[in-house]
């Protein structure tokens, strides 16, 4: 496996434990002040109250 196809492997690997952290907010607790000013730009599973999103009020 040359050097190229296995940095892209691990790149696409750790681009996505991000942006599942970032969906979730479940990341581990030393890279949430790296997350935190991210998250309000992408989609999460809480709205703007901190309320799960989805169900009926």
């Amino acid at each position: 496996m040359s050097k190229l196809s296995l940095s892209l492997i691990i790149f696409l690997l750790i681009t996505m434990a991000g942006f599942q952290w970032i969906f979730e907010r479940n990341e581990p607790r030393f890279l949430t002040p790296t997350i935190t000013p991210v998250a309000p730009h992408l989609p999460s599973t809480i709205n703007d109250t901190g309320r799960q999103s989805g169900g009926s009020s």
